[in-house]
């Protein structure tokens, strides 16, 4: 089954162009190919019972030297013969075919007992002079034959058309491949750029208002950022003048202080994830970096060093966003502290040009379609794996895969809970040179 707009346009203006030809071609030979054909045969009947009936008058020698004479003429050449040409079964063509077709009914209305075409292509009809049986062959000047004329003008004619087809096809959906393509390399609505707005109406109206839309979104994007980094850089002020102050509580109860202390770091904790939600990873420049170190500034960064387990089946060097890719696998490391149940483990794995970086617990997890609902900037799950964060832990991952043209998936079996997250990495043969 066809399934690209291309080829199905092609496919359909073939078959239309075939399909056109054919029917010219038929109405052709029955409109114009067949009448012809009937009157040649006509004249040509008409011709043969005419020299029979003078021949069958004259003395032979007046025959012979008539039939020498006619046969000496450059557009017609007549034999006659007593001897029945051979049959070896020459194949007329269609304008022969109608034309043997016309004579044949002809003679047989008019009585003529038998006719053939010999192996030169020659017709012979038989008739009597002098009550005996002779053949009659009357040949004009050869022509070629109208049909393939036809089909060689017809067949220029559809290569045209269809390339003519192919180049108004390509210039429509151009500018739809440039959509595709535009859309494949965008790692976030900041680093859209607009599409080309020229070609046909219908594509440059698509095209415009395609751009409309990502300019809103685009603008949309640039006010939650301001909002997010507005607020989280307003809260940090009176957040300091609050640690300060507890600081100076020397004589306050020491379980009291320690717990506002905790919730002054959770604060700050939930307004950095804030700050790095709002201005995104898009821009972060790409590393050289070994996944190995990848993964330990991640457990450091989720202070789990003691509690996770690192599996690198190949420690080779990858070609990431590292900051980004750091804060992604420390999220999903926190998640599985938090939620989740010891051993908590790292798995890395190069499949191809592919990262596999897996975080498994021994949790019973949750169904995986409600964890990929969790991904949502500040969506909530239930009690089994929602703490007291901001809801952008899973949020910042799927956005750092998705900055990579990766994923962020999950997964649950007998053995635990799985969060994975995989990108492509199409240069990882240069890195690993």
């Amino acid at each position: 089954m066809i399934k690209t707009f291309r080829m199905q346009t092609i496919a359909v203006m073939l078959a239309t162009n075939v399909t056109a030809i054919v029917l010219s071609l038929v109405m052709i030979s029955v409109l114009l190919i067949r009448p012809a054909a009937e009157t040649g045969a006509n004249i040509t009947a008409d011709v043969v019972d005419a020299l029979a009936q003078s021949f069958e008058h004259m003395n032979p020698a007046d025959r012979l030297m008539i039939l020498r004479n006619l046969d000496e003429q450059e557009n017609l050449s007549i034999r006659v013969s007593s001897a029945a040409p051979e049959m070896p079964g020459v194949r007329p063509s269609l304008f022969g075919g109608f034309f043997l077709q016309a004579l044949k009914q002809r003679h047989e209305s008019a009585g003529a007992t038998e006719w053939r075409l010999d192996d030169r292509g020659w017709f012979w009809i038989q008739t009597k002079i002098d009550e005996a049986p002779v053949w009659i062959s009357i040949r004009t000047r050869r022509i070629s034959d109208p049909l393939s004329g036809l089909l060689l003008v017809s067949s220029i004619a559809l290569l045209a058309a269809i390339a003519g087809g192919i180049a108004v096809q390509r210039r429509v959906t151009l500018p739809l491949s440039a959509l595709e393509e535009q859309v494949d390399r965008m790692e976030s609505v900041k680093t859209l750029s607009d599409l080309d707005e020229s070609g046909p109406r219908e594509i440059a109206a698509l095209s415009h208002a395609l751009n409309r839309m990502t300019r809103r979104i685009q603008q949309t994007e640039a006010d939650k950022a301001i909002m997010l980094a507005g607020v989280s850089h307003d809260l940090r002020s009176p957040l300091t003048k609050l640690r300060l102050s507890l600081a100076m509580l020397d004589d306050a109860d020491t379980e009291l202080l320690g717990t506002a202390q905790k919730q002054v770091d959770r604060i700050e904790s939930m307004l950095g994830q804030f700050l790095e939600y709002a201005r995104g990873f898009a821009e972060e420049p790409l590393q050289r970096v070994s996944v190995g170190k990848l993964i330990r500034s991640s457990v450091e960064l989720a202070d789990a060093a003691n509690r996770v387990e690192i599996l690198l089946q190949q420690d080779e060097e990858v070609i990431v966003k590292k900051d980004a890719f750091v804060r992604a696998i420390a999220n999903l490391l926190a998640n599985a502290l938090v939620h989740g149940a010891p051993p908590v483990r790292v798995n890395a794995t190069l499949i191809g040009n592919d990262l596999l970086l897996e975080v498994v617990d021994c949790g019973l997890g949750m169904d995986p379609d409600s964890a990929e609902a969790l991904v949502r900037p500040f969506a909530r799950g239930n009690s089994a794996r929602t703490g007291d964060g901001t809801g952008l832990g899973l949020a910042i991952a799927d956005q750092v895969a998705i900055a990579h043209g990766g994923s962020l998936s999950f997964g649950r079996s007998e053995k635990g809970f799985t969060a994975t997250i995989q990108i492509p990495l199409p240069n990882h043969d240069a890195a690993a040179s």
